[in-house]
């Protein structure tokens, strides 16, 4: 009603399409936002309003636009900068969300969701140190903060510091219960250290939550081999092969306690013929698999053609 009266009040417009983006009426929020807009060209504020309207709605390149366009009328917004900066990271613009991240931190050093934001940008760059000071930056600010606590959990694992990723999902957990993939790191963590009896610990936890996935049968496959227990191994990696029969993992640690049988080795060199239709992570499953079922039937110049196949894709990621 007050927009009727009141046609041409910005302010108006965008609390009405404020209203309409908490109703779930992404078209009529943009549309009082448009209007914003058009009557306050020079307001960063509705320039704001209306990206994050377009974000929201799946538009991305307006979103963008009004989002740089807030950026360049008020320079000094740091709200704006990681607005901008979070866009960019979901479009996978490294170079960009940098640039606005860090303009943002510049703006608020303390700033625990900038900080945060800062490291996972940093991460994906491959500035491994920089993003670590980032997430300790963060917890240093305030030492229950669970998104930094198991984004630097899974910065140690990707760095192989196993201990430190064990202990930041250990603090994780006191405050939230960790997801399945959070879950299946911690697994992963403590199989790493020799931690055999935690990892069945997490894994049996994993598996009551996630519905016996694949992922959470390897995981708890993993940790009943860390303790000798083959044959309850064999039988999760054979249920995630029900759950998905190209599950490479599956066979990869089928190979490792030398339970791969010929049906399995000939439909992986079967999935194998065309490479280009299975996923790196699966690649790697298979080859390791082919890997070891050649190196036990002794057929090693076989065995270790598979494992160079291996190398050549871990050599590519880390270059």
């Amino acid at each position: 009603e007050a927009v009727l009266r009141s046609p041409k009040d910005s302010e108006l417009l965008q609390e009405a399409g404020v209203i309409e983006v908490e109703a779930g009426r992404l078209d009529n929020a943009i549309a009082y936002m448009k209007r914003a807009v058009e009557l306050t060209p020079k307001a960063a504020d509705a320039h704001l309003n209306l990206a994050e309207a377009c974000r929201l709605h799946g538009n991305t390149a307006d979103a963008l636009y009004h989002f740089n366009k807030a950026v360049q009328l008020v320079p000094d917004d740091a709200d704006a900068h990681y607005a901008l900066a979070d866009l960019y990271v979901a479009e996978a613009d490294w170079k960009n969300a940098e640039k606005h991240v860090e303009l943002a931190v510049k703006l608020l050093p303390n700033d625990l969701e900038i900080l945060n934001l800062h490291g996972i940008v940093l991460e994906q760059i491959g500035k491994f140190p920089e993003a670590r000071a980032a997430f300790l930056r963060a917890l240093e600010i305030s030492p229950n903060f669970v998104d930094a606590l198991c984004n630097l959990a899974e910065l140690c694992l990707q760095t192989n510091h196993h201990a430190d990723a064990a202990l930041y999902y250990e603090l994780a957990a006191q405050q939230t219960p960790l997801n399945d993939t959070q879950l299946s790191n911690l697994c992963n963590c403590y199989l790493r250290q020799d931690m055999a009896v935690k990892a069945l610990e997490v894994a049996e936890q994993l598996i009551s939550t996630s519905r016996f996935n694949k992922y959470s049968l390897v995981a708890r496959g993993s940790a009943h081999r860390a303790l000798g227990n083959f044959d309850a191994a064999d039988l999760d990696y054979r249920a995630a092969l029900k759950e998905d029969e190209d599950f490479g993992p599956a066979y990869e640690n089928l190979g490792v306690i030398h339970r791969l049988t010929q049906s399995d080795l000939n439909h992986i060199k079967q999935r194998l013929e065309d490479p280009s239709q299975v996923s790196e992570d699966m690649l790697i499953g298979y080859y390791y698999a082919l890997y070891y079922g050649h190196r036990d039937d002794k057929e090693y110049a076989e065995a270790f053609r598979y494992l160079e196949q291996v190398n050549e894709i871990l050599t590519k990621r880390s270059s």
